[in-house]
């Protein structure tokens, strides 16, 4: 009997260790964005939506998918490289000038943001939703689609 009592209360105490990690494991991992979290700006549907879009997008530069994520843009779309003064923006007006200019769009610094980024931790404003410090901006389009508005590719 007593062992069972003892292998109850372990298991008990292992339950609220596990639920007290769980119950802190956003605001442990999320900035504080100060009223730019995704939920703050968007409905629950299309913040689901925008996380889906997100997972696609890592999915897509996982596989080194060019064309899947050519289509994930709005063209035309700014790509900003370089830093302060030295910082240079180039347009890119359709699917096959990304796809010619994908080596130099599509960095490591870029793969890096994107693969990192969790999605519970989307910042948000009414312009559109950041990726990795701004290393990527997506919006929601009038036909319910997000899509790509701008990159930083440093």
């Amino acid at each position: 009997m007593i062992s069972v009592m003892r292998w109850n209360s372990w298991a008990i105490c292992a339950l609220l260790i596990v639920a007290a990690v769980a119950g802190n494991s956003q605001t442990a991992v999320c900035p504080d964005f100060d009223g730019g979290a995704i939920d703050d700006h968007y409905s629950l549907e299309d913040a689901a939506k925008a996380r889906r879009f997100l997972a696609d997008l890592k999915a897509a530069i996982h596989q080194d998918n060019k064309i899947q994520i050519g289509s994930m843009m709005l063209y035309p779309f700014l790509v900003g490289s370089g830093t302060g003064q030295n910082t240079v923006r180039r347009e890119i007006r359709n699917q096959a000038q990304f796809l010619a200019a994908y080596p130099t769009i599509i960095t490591a610094g870029v793969r890096n943001s994107v693969e990192s980024q969790n999605p519970e931790c989307l910042f948000a404003i009414k312009e559109g939703i950041m990726i990795g410090n701004g290393v990527v901006w997506f919006r929601l389009q009038p036909d319910g689609k997000f899509k790509i508005i701008s990159m930083v590719a440093n």
